[in-house]
């Protein structure tokens, strides 16, 4: 069984994976028990979430055998005032869940972990446009000046 609201940050090193719970490199991971607000009842269900570079998985319980019950893209996180220690994500659609934390760290944490995520996203998006529009010089551009220097 997992640790409750274990959060893991994976950087590749020398072609292994090794936990780090300070900066991420490469992978953003959260996972843990939060309350789930439903679609239809607004009732409130307590169920294990996973988020992994991106994706929200959502199962029962924290069993390795526990069938997921839900698998989405998460597009956007707020802190969610309607309950205490709440959250708010987007998903794939303009689906939005409502989510609740143990405490107010496990809140910070998985919207911390999440956001990181998010941004980073956004900054390789806008690299890639401003790629794209010529705004940066291309690398074999770069390449080819650095090889002329020599």
């Amino acid at each position: 069984m997992r640790a409750m609201g274990s959060v893991w940050c994976l950087t590749r090193r020398n072609s292994s994976f090794s936990a780090d719970q300070s900066g991420c490199g490469e992978m953003h991971m959260i996972d843990g028990y939060l309350h789930r607000r439903g679609r239809h009842l607004k009732s409130w269900r307590r169920r294990y979430f996973i988020f992994k570079d991106g994706i929200l998985l959502r199962k029962k319980n924290d069993e390795p055998s526990a069938k997921t019950l839900q698998e989405d893209r998460v597009f956007d996180v707020l802190y969610w005032s309607g309950r205490p220690h709440g959250l708010c994500l987007k998903l794939r659609g303009d689906q939005v869940v409502f989510l609740t934390a143990q405490s107010e760290e496990d809140a910070a944490r998985w919207h911390d972990t999440i956001e990181s995520y998010i941004t980073e996203q956004r900054c390789v998006v806008d690299l890639r446009r401003a790629l794209c529009r010529g705004r940066l010089p291309s690398i074999r551009e770069s390449v080819s000046e650095l090889a002329r220097a020599d």
